[in-house]
C-alpha cells in the first residue's frame, strides 16, 4: 500500500507491507481518514473491482476498508447517490472482509477491528430502522391533515437520513427521542452499553 507521504520530506510515498503496519503508522501520525467525495456509478465499479483484488489476494483488511469508506462516502446527486440498502451492503462486506482477516491471524487485536466493524454495522441498521419509521410518520401526518410545517420537519428528517451516516448519539438525540421511537432508543442505549 502506497500513500502519499507529507509526514516524511524527501519521501514522496510512505510504504506499508500489510494492513496492521499501515493501521499502526495511522495511529502515530494521528492522521484521520476523510470520507470519500460523492463517487458516480464508475468510480464505484473500479473501487469494488479493486477490493476484488484485494480480496483475490487475501487483503481482506484493506478490502474491508475500503468497503467502510465506500459505506461513508458523501452523498451526491443524480447517478453520485447512494442509497442506505447500498451503504448497508458496503458495510455488510466490510464486516465479513474484516472476519474473514481475523480468522487468518494469530493476534487479540483483531477483536477489536471485528467489533468496531460490527458496531459501524448495527448503527447503520438502527438509522435505517429509523428512516423506515420516519417516514411512516411523515406519511401518516400528511395523511391526519397536520400542519405542513410539521409534515415538512419529519419528511426533512427523512431525507437528512438518507444522505448520510449518523454516529449513534446524533440518532438518539436528534431522531429517537424526539420522535419516541422508544423501541430504538432502548436497543441503542444497549448497544452504547448505557446504564
Amino acid at each position: 500500500m502506497r500513500l502519499p507521504s507529507a509526514q516524511r520530506p524527501g519521501h514522496e510515498y510512505m510504504e506499508f507491507d500489510n494492513w496492521y503496519e499501515f493501521k499502526r503508522a495511522m495511529k502515530v501520525l494521528n492522521v484521520n481518514l476523510p470520507p470519500l467525495e460523492a463517487l458516480d456509478e464508475d468510480a464505484v465499479l473500479a473501487l469494488q473491482l479493486l477490493t476484488e483484488l484485494y480480496k483475490a489476494n487475501a487483503a481482506h483488511g484493506q478490502a474491508a476498508v475500503l468497503q467502510l469508506l465506500l459505506a461513508q462516502r458523501k452523498y451526491g446527486l443524480g447517478t453520485q447517490g447512494v442509497t442506505l440498502q447500498e451503504r448497508r451492503k458496503h458495510m455488510a462486506d466490510a464486516v465479513a472482509h474484516i472476519k474473514t482477516q481475523a480468522t487468518g491471524q494469530d493476534t487479540g487485536h483483531m477483536t477489536v477491528d471485528v467489533d468496531y466493524f460490527e458496531t459501524k454495522l448495527q448503527v447503520l441498521e438502527i438509522q435505517i430502522q429509523l428512516h423506515q419509521k420516519m417516514s411512516a410518520a411523515a406519511g401518516k401526518a400528511a395523511a391526519l391533515g397536520l400542519p405542513a410545517a410539521e409534515v415538512k420537519g419529519l419528511k426533512d428528517k427523512v431525507q437528512n437520513l438518507e444522505i448520510y451516516i449518523c454516529d449513534l448519539t446524533e440518532l438518539y438525540n436528534d431522531y429517537g427521542y424526539p420522535e419516541q421511537f422508544w423501541d430504538l432508543c432502548l436497543e441503542m442505549l444497549f448497544l452504547a452499553k448505557y446504564t
